[in-house]
């Protein structure tokens, strides 16, 4: 009976661990007037293009980005164009488009070499780009290092 109940309250704490690590945060990245929507999801997240503050009524169109959460990581650049468009540079993860907004592009096509000349020119002069990352904390001091334009707003608990 004993061994029972520990496998009861061992159950019930793994559910509990689990609905509280899946709960979705919502970020935001502005510049010059134009925002982008995270719907952070740990392992999986959400870009949309526009200002959004639920989860409710979300667009179709978005850039998925998932990743395995265990041993893996996400890591990519937002880059606010003038133009109004934004573009995502995937560093890390598995980065999806879905839908056709025309404004929010994925740039899963650039050559390594290219991507280290361009990370190279637009090191510690960020402007307006932005470090995205599965480690929020470690995202905010990179791109405070690099003197990013891009305002972000994170959760009030990090």
């Amino acid at each position: 009976m004993g061994s029972q109940k520990i496998t009861l309250y061992l159950c019930l704490f793994l559910m509990l661990l689990t609905s509280c690590s899946n709960s979705s945060k919502i970020i935001h990245y502005q510049y010059k007037g134009v925002v982008i929507t995270r719907v952070n999801g740990y392992p999986k997240d959400y870009f949309y293009y526009g200002k959004f503050d639920n989860t409710k009524n979300l667009p179709k169109d978005y850039i998925l980005s998932k990743f395995s959460g265990f041993d893996g990581l996400m890591s990519a650049f937002l880059v606010f164009k003038k133009d109004k468009t934004v573009e995502i540079i995937p560093v890390a993860d598995d980065f999806t488009k879905i839908g056709d907004n025309a404004s929010l592009k994925l740039n899963s096509e650039i050559e390594n070499i290219d991507f280290i000349h361009w990370r190279d020119s637009t090191s510690n002069n960020l402007d307006s780009i932005v470090e995205v990352s599965d480690d929020l904390k470690l995202e905010i001091a990179r791109n405070k290092d690099g003197r990013s334009k891009v305002k972000a707003t994170y959760d009030r608990s990090l």
